[in-house]
């Protein structure tokens, strides 16, 4: 849902949506790393702090490494903070 909108507020909106209906389906998804983490890029993107959102996902790939699959995803939702550096 992140990578769907163009503007940082309604990627962030739609992302919440899904958190929440991940999180009825799926009471046990609140307790993963994924779901900190995807509750964190989503507040970094409501706020358009990009230092917050590299910082999360840097925290995260120091335990869990991201794929490459999630690294493309994770620039394409850093596109929306109208810079052109990719994650490394």
């Amino acid at each position: 849902r992140l990578c769907n909108s163009s503007e940082p507020s309604e990627a962030a909106l739609e992302a919440n949506l899904a958190i929440q209906r991940y999180e009825q389906q799926y009471p046990a998804f609140q307790d993963s790393r994924e779901y900190k983490l995807i509750k964190d890029i989503t507040s970094a993107l409501e706020e358009q702090n990009k230092e917050h959102f590299v910082n999360k996902l840097q925290d995260f790939d120091s335990i869990s490494r991201l794929n490459p699959w999630q690294t493309k995803l994770f620039n394409r939702v850093k596109e929306l903070f109208n810079d052109e550096e990719d994650l490394k």
